[in-house]
């Protein structure tokens, strides 16, 4: 009799880890029991699902731009991806003004009834100068958090995370 698979065991410190175990009968009543540590394997497809999940994600988007003919239900839709399909929490779309100073939100979606992130977010000045939305405005990049709450660009984002339950 032999039986294998997944579990989670305690190590002596108490701190639980994903493991493999192998059970092999020695045929005399005895059993051999071989635990192998996966904790590199589950953080490898937790990662690997994370990268599929964006994918999808993306590719949900790119229908949406070839789909709509206004820039409102494009933004409504990208946001409406990423929170459906994308599994984000939060997602939304702002515009940077002429001088290039202030972020106007333009769309947004959020898990439930959560209320809008902001309404505009001045990039140049406290408390968002350092934060997430300032560092895509100067990058000109795309910009995200795995973590809000854990994030150091933005302890003001930080905050706003842990009051509407996100990470």
């Amino acid at each position: 009799d032999n039986e294998a698979g997944d579990t989670v065991a305690v190590r002596k410190d108490g701190k639980p880890i994903p493991v493999d175990v192998a059970v092999h009968s020695l045929g005399d009543g005895n059993y051999l029991s071989i635990f192998r540590d996966i904790m590199k394997r589950k953080k490898i497809e937790t990662e690997l699902n994370q990268l599929v999940r964006v994918y999808e994600t993306l590719r949900r988007i790119n229908h949406t731009i070839l789909r709509v003919n206004d820039r409102e239900s494009l933004f409504e839709g990208i946001c409406d991806v990423a929170v459906h399909f994308g599994g984000f929490g939060l997602a939304s779309v702002g515009l940077l003004d002429q001088d290039g100073e202030v972020v106007r939100l333009v769309s947004w979606k959020g898990a439930g009834d959560m209320e809008p992130p902001y309404d505009t977010v001045e990039v140049k000045h406290a408390p968002a100068e350092n934060g997430l939305i300032a560092h895509a405005v100067g990058s000109g990049r795309v910009v995200t958090s795995d973590d809000l709450q854990a994030d150091g660009k933005s302890a003001y984002w930080s905050q706003e995370a842990a009051k509407r339950n996100l990470h």
